[in-house]
């Protein structure tokens, strides 16, 4: 995996256990400086404090979608 900085340029490299593969990522915790992988060989979700945090995700309010009418 790849960090990079606000102009996409990279400033850091996390490699897993060799011969595994890295699937999945999603930062949490309460100032989303905790990074969970997966690694899907070995059927483990790992954990990575980071000391930037990652960016939040925009999410849709919660009924959006649902009161949709058809054209």
């Amino acid at each position: 995996m790849w960090v990079l900085n606000h102009r996409a340029e990279p400033v850091e490299v996390i490699c897993g256990t060799s011969g595994h593969s890295l699937t999945n990522l999603a930062f949490g915790g309460p100032d989303r400086k905790t990074l969970y992988v997966t690694d899907s060989t070995a059927g483990e979700i790992l954990r990575i404090d980071m000391e930037i945090p990652g960016m939040p995700i925009p999410r849709l309010p919660p009924t959006a979608g649902l009161n949709a009418q058809p054209r």
